[in-house]
């Protein structure tokens, strides 16, 4: 069965006792393991769960001065990690907070530093455009602006653009001039009142907005040189500033991500701690492990930790373990498609086999051109990584591996077929009789034929799920799932011939009796999914949905017809562009113009039309397989809801991505 379905690994339910003292070094030693799936126990006692909290705090707050460090850098970055990385991550805290402390203290004055220049600066750059717009309205000296005297006083506010009229309302009782500047998505006002109102102005204003300082040389005029010159000098003397940090981030990188990631690991070991259940004296931890690794692993944490209690017990009827899928290693990627639909159950059948072999091969049918398939191939090995966040992730590996078997298959279908860019060889060579089956290639070229071929592929896979939902029904006694299936299975076979019959097919004519125990059979196959519509729906809805079963049976089948109507689509565009290219260069004047540039106009027609074949039927390609996979085949006999595996470990990574500007990890 492990090609057809497969089973998950065998769990077992895990137990771990210890004393408080060393319950640290006992989350240290399980996720070094990597093989428990740690469950949330009754919780730790108040005064635990306070502890662990107030330490998980300060871990995460010193992460928190670890990402401000990295906010600088300029590009994303993707640290290779050339040191030991063990060593880095079962550090004590407090040696870690100590390096993070100094690593990052002088980079976190020079942040602060930083912040209060694009301030600074981002106000010259206010005051600029407000100079601009006033030095045709008023003559006055710049320190006027922001003045405090015994009679007058007057400052520069900066308000949202919304609340701006609002505001200039009231102020026309208490000021004596209200001078308003558009900005982009802000309004500043200049406003001068006498001093018994400044008080009620300044509380109005800055509720809403904020004032502007105003920093020029005593007497100088509003509309001069001076505050763009303060912007000019602002503008340099950040970008100096943001330069020297950017330096000292990158010397430091690697250093500042292993702490990171250090005190990433030390969260993770508290949060174990905090689903621990926890009593005066000893510490519980309670999980699933695989029963294949459990040996050595206890082994090892005996090892480990004194004293240490082990105890295992294989999974009750009422438990859920977590579900570890076990495939063949060239399978394994398939297992992305299947948890899309749904994750396996503990005591299900993982279709993972059936669905690789079927996705691809649809892949295969619908693309089938050996020359997209080696350029795909290239696509999924240079370009994806680069459209990654992580490409070292290992769900997006396991995604290039789908794309990398799926171009394999559209390579064979090529090759089988002879389909190179559509008709290349033969519309530009003259190459014909180069596919590898002669038969597959009259095949592909037939549509009739090809929708015919189709529509037998989906007959196939289609019972194959309705198989499987049978053998399940008798794996677990549910009568209606085996009435019910047995009955489409009898429809078919009896019903199959009859239409064949009918359409006056030359090879089958079967003799009136034959033709009526086939009616016979028929009505019985029928009645059976009838009566399983109403076993398992109840008598108001299974009477209405039993049609839908088997008008369910028709369209599935039909339903396959898209891989010849995709593949040809996919040919014949390839061929559209192929004749277009030539037809276009031939419309230029015969001699040394069509010879250069119509063989340039024919290169880029083909280039880009190419491409863009390639690109449209790619993404077609597989989200019509995806939808044959889950439509046609998975719902026929598939739950799912299982949770997946995931244990408590250490993220070993050689190398490790930091998005340029946030200082965020991926």
């Amino acid at each position: 069965m492990n090609l057809l379905v497969n089973t998950p690994e065998r769990m077992r339910r895990v137990r771990m006792v210890t004393t408080k003292d060393c319950a640290s070094a006992a989350a240290a030693a399980l996720q070094r393991a990597g093989v428990l799936d740690v469950e949330k126990g009754p919780g730790p006692e108040d005064t635990d769960r306070a502890a662990v909290e107030k330490e998980r705090s300060a871990v995460a707050e010193l992460i928190a001065v670890i990402d401000g460090a990295l906010a600088y850098v300029p590009q994303e970055e993707r640290v290779p990690i050339a040191r030991d990385v063990d060593a880095d991550l079962m550090r004590s805290v407090s040696e870690i907070e100590k390096e993070t402390r100094e690593l990052c203290a002088g980079l976190t004055a020079m942040h602060s530093r930083l912040e209060k220049l694009q301030t600074e600066e981002r106000e010259a750059r206010i005051l600029c455009t407000v100079a601009r717009e006033l030095s045709d309205r008023i003559q006055l000296p710049a320190d006027v602006f922001s003045f405090s005297g015994k009679v007058l006083c007057s400052g520069m506010f900066v308000l949202p653009g919304e609340s701006s009229t609002a505001v200039a309302a009231r102020l026309e009782e208490l000021a004596l001039v209200v001078e308003t500047v558009d900005l982009d998505g802000e309004t500043a006002l200049l406003v001068v009142c006498r001093r018994s109102q400044w008080r009620s102005v300044n509380e109005l204003l800055s509720s809403g907005g904020r004032l502007l300082h105003v920093v020029t040389d005593s007497g100088e005029a509003l509309f001069s040189e001076g505050p763009e010159r303060r912007a000019a000098d602002l503008g340099r003397e950040r970008e100096n500033l943001l330069a020297e940090i950017r330096e000292r981030t990158n010397e430091h990188l690697e250093h500042l991500v292993l702490l990171r990631e250090a005190l990433a690991a030390e969260s993770d070991r508290l949060g174990l701690l905090q689903m621990a259940l926890a009593t005066d004296h000893a510490v519980l931890i309670e999980g699933w492990a695989p029963q294949a690794s459990l040996e050595a692993t206890v082994e090892a944490l005996r090892g480990e930790v004194t004293p240490l209690h082990i105890e295992s017990r294989p999974p009750r009827a009422e438990d859920q373990p977590p579900t570890k899928l076990r495939n063949a290693a060239l399978l394994q990627p398939f297992e992305i498609i299947v948890n899309l639909f749904a994750t396996p159950r503990y005591h299900e059948w993982d279709p993972t086999p059936l669905v690789a072999y079927f996705f691809a091969l649809f892949f295969g049918i619908m693309l089938g051109d050996a020359v997209y398939g080696v350029l795909l191939l290239l696509l999924a090995r240079f370009l994806l990584p680069k459209m990654a966040e992580d490409p070292t992730a290992e769900g997006f590996l396991m995604f290039r591996r789908v794309i990398t078997v799926c171009a394999v298959c559209a390579i064979a279908v090529g090759l089988l077929t002879g389909t190179y860019l559509g008709d290349v060889p033969a519309h530009f060579f003259g190459l014909t009789g180069i596919a590898l089956s002669e038969g597959l290639h009259s095949l592909y070229m037939n549509p009739m034929a090809f929708i015919v071929a189709s529509l037998v592929v989906g007959i196939v896979h289609v019972n194959l799920g309705h198989l499987l939902m049978l053998l399940r029904g008798l794996r677990e006694r549910k009568a209606h799932a085996v009435l019910g299936r047995s009955g489409v299975f009898v429809i078919q076979i009896t019903g199959i011939p009859l239409v064949l019959a009918m359409l006056g097919t030359a090879w089958f004519q079967p003799a009136e009796t034959t033709r009526l125990l086939l009616l016979a059979f028929l009505l019985a196959g029928v009645l059976m999914v009838v009566a399983a519509s109403l076993m398992e729906k109840g008598w108001f809805l299974g009477s209405i949905l039993w049609i839908f079963d088997l008008s369910g049976i028709l369209g599935d089948i039909m339903s396959y017809a898209r891989l010849a109507g995709v593949g040809l689509a996919t040919f014949f565009l390839a061929h559209s562009f192929n004749m277009m290219a030539t037809l276009v260069a031939g419309m230029l004047p015969e001699g040394i113009v069509r010879l250069t540039l119509g063989s340039l106009v024919m290169l880029v027609i083909l280039v880009f039309g190419h491409a863009l074949n390639l690109l449209l039927s790619s993404i077609t390609c597989f989200v019509h397989s995806l939808r044959l996979c889950f439509v046609e085949f998975l719902f026929k006999f598939y739950e799912g809801g299982g949770r997946p595996y995931a244990p408590f470990r250490l993220r070993r990574r050689a190398m490790i991505p930091v998005r340029a500007g946030s200082g965020a990890f991926v």
